[in-house]
């Protein structure tokens, strides 16, 4: 029977971060305090019942030393330390993707990668919105009809993921805490975030969202990345600051170009029409009505009343999403990871440079499904 050792003082961050009763906790686990005295050693499945019952990602039991307190703060340097009260289940979203970025930036960094933005020209404080979208365009190789080639918003979501994936970003996507299926990431809290890193740079996506709502994300949260930001898409307005709105901006003009939507515009005076033409426009250029006629509205094309009209009538894109059937298992999970990830993991422990309990935490695989991810990785690329 395989027993492992686990230091106190993670016991103690565990426990603490769980925000459990501490009483309730021994109640579950009644030799508790014989693990943490060094008495009793828990068995694997113990700790992994332990951490489950926790709702911590099983790797952290393993840690040297507990996560820093404000590992959520330190990791959103450029918000002014102006922090939202947000759910475990965010905070926990990204402390894993914080520790798997954190293994990979070194990773790259001993392989002889070069700093992805080093020469990144942008312009940080110029009013050319038009010239920085194109720089970042080009800079992504992204054509200006890009979404030409696309036959559907999940394609030019996966399409632009796999641009990001090509150029070094790590593209990470669920609508769950880690495996915990019944921990649902809340889409009404955030729809993504983004963690700088010069050799490592990372999006996590909410899968909660529409795929319209998807590739919105996707952009804007690279677009903080050319600029060395990190970034979390919530609906709480303490985090809007001063450079939101250029970064909006840059990322509506990237994901519809002024010169495209006055090609595609078709001036017309009812409501119904301009509604109708908004309609058939969004689903041309993957972006949803809601936030096409927001940049109408912005380049004087319609008023407020059709901005209203679209609201009204996309209101409940998420609830049917919701309700759409879930896919197989290994199907998911390969949508879930970026394919970067997966192989610079299998390519690491393949070539003895990390063990297999290493691969096994950062892949977030049980020792028996390792094998198949390896066989199977190459069929998701």
């Amino acid at each position: 029977m395989t027993r492992v050792k686990v230091k106190p003082e993670i016991y103690f961050w565990m426990i603490s971060e769980s925000q459990i009763a501490p009483q309730d906790i021994e109640i579950k686990f009644d030799k508790l305090d014989q693990w943490i005295s060094g008495e009793l050693d828990p068995t694997f499945k113990q700790l992994q019942s332990f951490t489950n019952y926790l709702k911590i990602p099983f790797g952290y039991a393993f840690l040297e030393e507990p996560p820093q307190e404000d590992i959520i703060e330190s990791e959103f340097r450029t918000l002014k330390n102006v922090m939202p009260v947000i759910s475990k289940n965010l905070k926990d979203v990204i402390s894993d993707m914080s520790y798997k970025q954190g293994w990979l930036s070194e990773h790259r960094q001993k392989n002889g990668w070069e700093p992805l933005f080093e020469n990144i020209l942008l312009e940080t404080d110029s009013k050319d919105i038009i010239k920085i979208a194109q720089q970042i365009k080009d800079d992504l190789n992204l054509s200006k009809d890009w979404f030409e080639n696309n036959k559907n918003p999940k394609e030019a979501y996966n399409y632009l993921r796999q641009v990001l994936e090509t150029k070094g970003f790590i593209v990470m996507q669920s609508g769950v805490v880690g495996n915990y299926k019944r921990r649902v990431l809340n889409i009404s809290e955030f729809r993504g975030f983004a963690l700088y890193d010069d050799f490592a740079p990372l999006i996590f996506v909410n899968s909660k969202d529409s795929d319209k709502g998807k590739i919105f994300t996707l952009i804007h949260e690279a677009v903080h990345l050319f600029y060395k930001n990190d970034d979390v898409i919530v609906e709480d307005s303490v985090l809007k600051n001063a450079n939101e709105t250029t970064i909006n901006r840059i990322t509506a003009e990237i994901l519809m170009p002024k010169e495209i939507i006055l090609e595609q515009w078709e001036y017309a005076g009812d409501l119904n029409s301009q509604v109708n033409n908004i309609n058939k426009i969004s689903n041309r250029i993957f972006v949803s009505s809601i936030s096409l006629s927001i940049r109408l509205l912005q380049l004087g094309l319609i008023n407020n009343e059709v901005v209203n009209e679209i609201q009204s009538q996309t209101s409940l894109n998420l609830q049917k999403k919701s309700k759409q059937n879930k896919g197989n298992f290994w199907h998911d999970y390969f949508a879930k990871y970026s394919q970067s990830f997966i192989q610079e993991v299998i390519a690491a422990t393949e070539g003895g440079t990390i063990t297999h309990s290493d691969a096994f935490q950062l892949l977030d695989v049980k020792a028996k499904n390792y094998e198949i991810v390896k066989e199977r990785a190459i069929q998701y690329v």
